[in-house]
């Protein structure tokens, strides 16, 4: 089969697998592609816009990406534990530039930009890397999107997946179905007790796989629950919910997921009422009202308002201030995002950047 014109992402990340971020476009040498392909990721080329991608050392490749982390945290699949995390892989002379929309100025991310939503499983010496999800922007600025999933129930396992070109819907369900085949033969699914109990939770993943639902351009944040998808946000110009965030010290709170890491508990507050997990987050309802705490299936509590969607707030100057691990990682994310903007993008986002400037 003639080889496509753009060699895989995970092939680029192989050929450059000692610098922080490289172009699509780069030939490795020879001798350097071999040694990093034996504890690389390895890609097979399945058609023109898809391949099926294995990384043997998710840890290793991940550990080397920047991490976003925006002053709201992400929901969580465990309680008092952060199991999502947003890291990316921009190219050494990126240019983070701003989109005009309908909603306001957005973030755009520019070619050879990788943006995954990298997600464990499990506490302690059990956690473990479990699924990964995100999209690159190939020299031309299409968009690749792929999902990993772990291969078996230990820590560090190897991911197994596919990747295909977004525009593509015959590559995508190609994808899609790969990806659904493999997992049916691997742990968990291929230790279920039952059929039904195995095909409901792949439709599970078939479902999540679907990228395109949620990720669309300079799309505006929910009114209401479900309105324009399952995320709340909105999203920047490239499609991506988190990136944007990051400059945003008050942002819509997500319904998904087993656990709000934002909130917290307080003997002396009301049942009723929601408190913010360290002190400096607090939450607040579009039509001024007092936010309540109300429980969903399974026991989770969640921030709601008698109408429209809630919002959490993070007083990042003040948790600087005290030297709040949190603030430090968020100021870390803006920083280096920064450094990437173009001007007119840093002018629009001076004073969220400033605040972390300040840091001493």
């Amino acid at each position: 089969m003639r080889r496509p014109s753009r060699p895989s992402v995970l092939h680029a990340l192989a050929g450059c697998a000692l610098a922080l971020a490289c172009s699509r476009d780069q030939a490795p040498q020879k001798a350097v592609a071999v040694e990093a392909a034996k504890a690389g990721p390895s890609v097979e080329v399945v058609g023109e816009h898809l391949r099926r991608v294995e990384i043997h050392d998710p840890e290793g490749t991940y550990g080397d990406y920047l991490e976003l982390v925006p002053p709201v945290r992400l929901p969580s699949s465990l309680a008092g534990a952060a199991q999502v995390s947003i890291r990316t892989r921009l190219p050494a002379d990126a240019k983070i530039t701003l989109a005009p929309s309908e909603h306001g100025p957005r973030l755009r991310f520019p070619p050879g930009t990788i943006m995954d939503r990298v997600e464990w499983v499990r506490r302690g010496k059990k956690r473990s890397l479990a699924d990964v999800r995100g999209t690159f922007i190939d020299a031309e600025g299409n968009e690749w999107h792929h999902n990993y999933r772990r291969t078996r129930l230990a820590p560090n396992p190897p991911l197994v997946g596919y990747e295909w070109r977004a525009d593509d819907p015959e590559a995508t369900r190609a994808g899609v179905d790969g990806l659904i085949d493999a997992l049916r033969q691997l742990p968990p699914a291929v230790d279920m007790p039952t059929d039904e109990k195995r095909e409901r939770y792949l439709r599970g993943l078939r479902a999540k796989a679907d990228c395109l639902k949620c990720h669309v351009p300079s799309r505006r944040e929910n009114l209401e629950a479900m309105e324009l998808g399952l995320i709340n946000r909105g999203t920047d110009a490239s499609s991506f919910f988190t990136p944007q965030t990051i400059f945003d010290d008050a942002t819509l709170l997500e319904s998904y997921g087993a656990f709000d890491p934002n909130l917290g508990a307080d003997i002396d507050a009301e049942p009723s009422t929601p408190v913010g997990i360290d002190g400096y987050t607090s939450f607040e309802c579009p039509g001024g009202e007092a936010p309540k705490l109300r429980s969903r299936d399974k026991g989770r509590d969640i921030v709601a308002c008698d109408e429209g969607l809630p919002r959490a707030r993070y007083a990042l100057a003040e948790a600087l201030a005290a030297g709040e691990p949190h603030a430090k990682r968020v100021c870390a994310s803006r920083l280096a995002l920064a450094e990437h903007m173009s001007s007119e993008a840093r002018d629009f986002f001076e004073q969220a950047i400033r605040i972390c400037e300040s840091i001493e």
